[in-house]
């Protein structure tokens, strides 16, 4: 293997990964065995097994050591659902705050009209609709 910046693994996972972007390794194919890995990039089976690890952990690819390890989805579709996940945590957490805005608002608004605001039936989401006791 070429000598190159960074760690050995992230090259030969990179490199999987053009790989399978150019159809070398089309999804639901296998990729090479270990040893073919290891005598193809010219590194160690750590260092292969890194690579695939950390394939594995991208959704890249599955399987289990000492089995076959498959293309599971292409790096270009990993990256857009991830991107999607991303994206929808930011929304969810954007929905967090305006939610707990809008508690705020109407624990100030039942304070307000004189009633109690319901904790309990608020934090279990169970509504008992006209049993709100009014505040002497």
């Amino acid at each position: 293997m070429a000598s190159k910046i960074g760690p050995s693994y992230r090259h030969v996972a990179d490199d999987i990964k053009a790989r399978i972007t150019a159809d070398e390794f089309p999804v639901g194919a296998p990729i090479p065995s270990t040893a073919k890995l290891m005598e193809h990039y010219g590194v160690s089976s750590t260092v292969v097994r890194h690579a695939v690890a950390n394939l594995q952990a991208e959704g890249v690819v599955i399987g289990h050591s000492g089995k076959a390890v498959f293309v599971q989805a292409r790096p270009s579709e990993v990256e857009a659902e991830r991107a999607g996940t991303e994206q929808l945590a930011e929304e969810i957490a954007g929905l967090r705050g305006v939610l707990a805005r809008l508690e705020a608002n109407l624990m100030d608004l039942y304070g307000k009209s004189g009633y109690e605001y319901p904790h309990a039936e608020a934090s279990t989401g169970q509504e008992e609709s006209g049993r709100h006791e009014r505040l002497a």
